[in-house]
């Protein structure tokens, strides 16, 4: 029995050793900013509450219905009566009460509704882009991350070989067969490289900390991007296309649109001020008294009246201060201002589709140029080394080509980064960009 539970006590301490080792993939740390940022889960409640002005814009279409009840208790008491003095009189007053209003023919109530319809569908937009920019936002961050574990890494890299390289001067030179000033020339290059791998930890933890802020999570392992990621191009390979679908999709666009629109019913709301309102309304109503003359009076009364009735009521406004012109002008300004709103969105969806677009094109060229660039560095890493150990080489020259490799690589990473960035750009600033489109390039991590 105590060799079975050692043993169920081994697996388990295996399997959470292993887990705390498992990487975490694009697409689980977007759903987990997707349940954490507050910035996209207050969108999301701003959108609940914004959807409300439709059906509040539907009630005031809709009749109103108000019931009442009353009962009051009367003691009336004459000071001089005629011909005779009258006796006291005590009785129970009730009222019930039915009213009925009915809109039918209200400026006002019209442009709301049409207003709340547009607000609704500019509240729908913000929802959609706040999304699409979170996932633009969560594969920055992770990228970012990724970036900078990959620049650490070749700093590091960088910093051992310089370590090797001030070892071997220093023997060198302990031997005769250099002079000083290589071992300086080497003690520089580490000191300059322990600079960096200090900045590029710096840089790592701020990435991580700028992903647990979306996340509300600390991430230490993080999927890492395959050594040759696809270079995709851009579907449909035309421009005009992606300008097309900015013009019709794009969210932020389609919100201020939608804004204008709003603005537009408000500039309806405040002149009808100027009109008149025609409501149908209907009444009806109970009055009910009973009670005495007197103490022990047998001389007691009692009435009860039904009151009925129906008509058209019919408001016009004919002057108030110069208020409803001043509100008026008011929202012909607030109008005409989220205009050139839609103006600027308009501009800068084009504008980030064009330089998306042409970030792409020139992204992949220039990871095809650094590929090349970083297998050229090994090579001539490798034959500099060779030369150096035969005496044909300077010691100097094995540090600068050494130095070329590790830059050509940071140089890779950062193009490789900014190329995966402009792709989801472009479809954001597009409006397509969509849950598919991060699977994608969760497809080209490598996950154990």
């Amino acid at each position: 029995m105590r060799k079975i539970l050692l043993c169920l006590l081994g697996c388990s301490l295996a399997i959470s050793a292993s887990a705390k080792h498992l990487t975490t993939d694009l697409l689980s740390v977007y759903q987990m900013a997707k349940h954490n940022d507050p910035n996209y889960l207050a969108q999301v409640q701003q959108w609940y509450a914004d959807k409300e002005a439709l059906p509040q814009g539907v009630a005031l279409q809709l009749p109103t219905l108000s019931a009442s009840y009353s009962t009051t208790g009367n003691y009336r008491r004459f000071k001089h009566g005629f011909p005779t003095p009258q006796p006291p009189e005590r009785y129970n007053s009730q009222n019930f009460s039915l009213s009925l209003s009915e809109p039918i023919i209200n400026f006002a109530n019209w442009e709301t509704l049409r207003q709340a319809s547009n607000q609704v569908k500019a509240a729908t937009a913000r929802v959609l882009d706040a999304e699409q920019s979170l996932m633009v936002t969560t594969a920055r961050a992770y990228l970012s991350v990724l970036l900078a574990k990959d620049v650490l890494r070749y700093d590091l890299a960088e910093q051992r070989a310089t370590v090797s390289q001030l070892a071997e001067a220093r023997r060198r030179h302990d031997v005769g067969l250099v002079a000083i000033t290589s071992v300086h020339q080497a003690k520089s290059s580490y000191q300059k490289v322990a600079s960096q791998v200090v900045g590029s930890q710096m840089s790592l933890e701020n990435a991580r900390r700028d992903l647990e802020r979306l996340t509300g999570r600390y991430y230490i392992h993080l999927a890492p991007l395959q050594r040759r990621i696809p270079l995709v191009y851009p579907v449909p390979y035309n421009i005009q296309s992606w300008i097309d679908a900015a013009v019709s999709h794009n969210y932020a666009l389609e919100a201020s649109r939608y804004d204008m629109y709003a603005a537009r019913a408000t500039v309806g709301i405040n002149f009808s001020g100027h009109l008149p309102t025609v409501n149908l309304v209907a009444n009806a109503s109970r009055d009910f008294n009973n009670g005495t003359t007197a103490p022990g009076s047998s001389n007691d009364f009692r009435s009860d009246t039904i009151n009925r009735s129906l008509g058209l009521q019919v408001s016009l406004p004919l002057f108030q201060g110069g208020a409803v012109l001043s509100r008026t002008r008011q929202a012909q300004h607030e109008y005409l201002r989220s205009a050139e709103l839609v103006r600027v969105n308009l501009r800068n969806a084009l504008m980030l589709v064009h330089q998306n677009f042409s970030n792409i094109m020139k992204g992949i060229t220039k990871l095809k140029i650094d590929r090349r660039t970083v297998a050229t560095s090994f090579a001539s890493l490798k034959s500099t080394r060779e030369a150096y150990d035969v005496g044909t080489s300077s010691f100097i020259d094995v540090l600068v080509v050494q130095r070329d490799l590790f830059q050509a690589q940071k140089v890779y990473a950062t193009d490789e980064f900014n190329y995966i960035m402009a792709i989801l750009e472009m479809k954001k600033a597009a409006g397509t960009l969509c849950l598919d489109d991060l699977r994608a390039i969760n497809n080209w991590l490598v996950k154990h």
